[in-house]
């Protein structure tokens, strides 16, 4: 198909106004989606920085966590599909805008902003510290193979986030 659903070989100009009403209302939506979003983040940002004098983050880098897992025609990558999932499902959140606005915002409103290394947080037991990927049974559930603490695994991690966060002093992000 030629570019945004045209019939091929024709140009925008010659497809039916029917074509061009469908463009012109999906474009609004889009539009609609992404001021809806942009909304939601300063929104955010602002509550966080001026509720909490430090806001604390996991240091992900999104742009190397939304590379493509295509690989190359030698090598082609695996589990593309679900990869590409992530890589929307991550965009969508805007994880580095809501970064990059907090990095501006908590000095404005005297808040301090840190950036923990995410390594391991969701395998840590935040009681015991014991590291083990198979303390993570599901996608929610955390039991600690060492002394069997059980916790949302995000509820975990965050006690985690907010332990290393404690022992290392705020640096700017």
């Amino acid at each position: 198909m030629g570019s945004g659903g045209a019939v091929p070989g024709r140009p925008a100009r010659k497809q039916s106004r029917g074509w061009h009403e469908a463009r012109d209302h999906v474009a609004k939506l889009h539009a609609l989606i992404a001021a809806r979003r942009a909304d939601t983040q300063h929104h955010l940002t602002k509550a966080l920085a001026t509720q909490f004098t430090h806001v604390v983050i996991e240091g992900l880098q999104v742009k190397n966590m939304a590379k493509s897992a295509k690989g190359t025609l030698e090598e082609p990558g695996s589990r593309v599909r679900q990869k590409t999932g992530l890589n929307r499902a991550l965009l969508d959140v805007g994880s580095g805008e809501i970064r990059r606005q907090l990095a501006y915002k908590a000095p404005w409103y005297g808040s301090a902003l840190s950036a923990v290394n995410p390594a391991y947080t969701s395998q840590t037991c935040h009681r015991c510290g014991h590291v083990d990927s198979k303390s993570r049974r599901t996608r929610s559930v955390f039991e600690c193979t060492a002394c069997g603490t059980q916790v949302h695994a995000d509820i975990g991690a965050a006690h985690n986030i907010l332990a290393r966060a404690q022992q290392t002093p705020a640096a700017p992000c």
